[in-house]
């Protein structure tokens, strides 16, 4: 489709048939590969919780008569995922499906239910089968110089790998709210670390860092890493 980007496309759906009786379904896991669910409730006697497209209930579900999900357990889509004021946040189609696109993933792990309520009879707001829906957090990565750490438990199973040179000589490092800079952004030093192993680690004064002059090499006076938190 035109003007769509590739990363707003759908990977993996997960798909939830809720009939009566069904109960608690098996947990969803939504992450940057597998990005999309969809929740069908089976009859026209069921309703999906929640009806605002723009909204997710937010904890685990446990309240069997399911105004639980109410102002107090309810969370906006953007508000959720922690998408960028004047970014668009993915919202439930009128399938009951929704994609998160893998840019704006979380950088937490995070948990949200989706289910069916019956909507007449005897049962009328009885929860008839319930989603638990795990999502997981993004990949911490790095791209054109600025590296967006990730906390979630596997956000890091890869190094973010970043060179610098004369030419690109600065590094941004994006922290955010759950996380905090080390060492310190002020201090021009940063950990030194022969392979990807960091437990060995040694401080390095950035401002002191020198190309080697032999050869013709050129002098690389100072290198300035950077730090949005």
């Amino acid at each position: 489709m035109q003007g769509r980007k590739a990363d707003d496309h759908v990977h993996v759906r997960r798909s939830f048939w809720c009939s009566r009786g069904s109960g608690r379904e098996n947990n969803c896991t939504l992450s940057q590969s597998s990005n999309g669910i969809t929740v069908d409730c089976s009859t026209h006697s069921f309703t999906v919780v929640p009806c605002d497209t723009s909204k997710i209930c937010i904890g685990e579900g446990h309240d069997e008569t399911l105004t639980a999900c109410n102002t107090n357990e309810v969370s906006t889509i953007k508000e959720f995922l922690g998408v960028a004021d004047g970014t668009n946040a993915p919202q439930w189609t009128s399938d009951h499906a929704l994609t998160i696109p893998t840019e704006q993933f979380s950088i937490i792990d995070k948990t949200f239910f989706a289910e069916c309520l019956s909507k007449s009879g005897t049962n009328q707001g009885t929860k008839e089968c319930l989603v638990p829906v795990s999502v997981k957090a993004r990949a911490s990565a790095v791209k054109n110089g600025v590296l967006i750490c990730a906390y979630g438990t596997e956000s890091n199973n890869t190094v973010s790998a970043v060179t610098l040179d004369a030419k690109n000589n600065s590094l941004t490092i994006i922290c955010d709210t759950e996380g905090q800079m080390h060492p310190e952004k002020d201090s021009l030093t940063a950990y030194h670390c022969t392979n990807s192993n960091t437990e060995n680690c040694k401080t390095l004064n950035l401002s002191s860092c020198r190309a080697s002059p032999r050869g013709g090499g050129r002098r690389l006076t100072q290198t300035v890493m950077r730090s949005n938190s």
